[in-house]
């Protein structure tokens, strides 16, 4: 058997004298970087680019699998905080019996002005202003709670449904990854 075999670079196509002993060398010609396979006799070069390749896929693969792991830990993590979020800060509700205190004020004033005709008639006209009025206070003040609770509590909801948005997305881009190289 021979010391040597000799193969053009695939590169250049240079004659290159490829010893027994060598596993990986540069080209004498042109620099380039190549990888001996010997395989059942045969003797063959893969440059070292393609080698490299095959190692990024396989990173590249468990990276993705470690970012899954995690991302999903993270988006777990986040809606559990978010719903504590919410039961600690619960969304100010209106009481239906002061909208209904207001409606039933409203009809009991509209009403009795459609049947102007004696002194009752001012007095359910003023009982229907109180109870609008009685049911208008809380209405406005719920208003104010609501527009403060969404200044505050709503936007620091916003901001962690928007992260756990871009976990998500981040979590599908990984999932394509490892779908591809397997």
């Amino acid at each position: 058997m021979p010391d040597f075999v000799t193969l053009s670079c695939p590169s250049c196509g240079g004659k290159l004298n490829i010893t027994n002993d060598i596993e990986r060398f540069a080209c004498g010609h042109c620099g380039r970087e190549h990888i001996v396979k010997r395989a059942g006799g045969i003797v063959s070069l893969s440059p070292v680019v393609e080698a490299l390749k095959k190692v990024e896929v396989g990173v590249d693969k468990t990276a993705s699998e470690l970012a899954i792991n995690r991302l999903q830990r993270e988006i777990d993590e986040l809606r559990s905080y978010k719903r504590a979020f919410i039961a600690s800060s619960p969304k100010p509700k209106v009481s239906f019996f002061f909208i209904w205190l207001i409606v039933f004020g409203l009809m009991a004033v509209v009403g009795s002005l459609a049947t102007f005709d004696n002194n009752a008639t001012y007095q359910v006209i003023g009982i229907g202003i109180i109870m609008v009025v009685i049911g208008v206070i809380p209405f406005f003040t719920h208003s104010s709670a609501t527009h403060q609770w969404r200044e505050t509590t709503g936007t620091q909801l916003s901001a962690i449904e928007k992260d756990i948005a871009r976990r998500q997305e981040d979590l599908e881009y990984h999932r394509k990854v490892v779908a591809r190289h397997a």
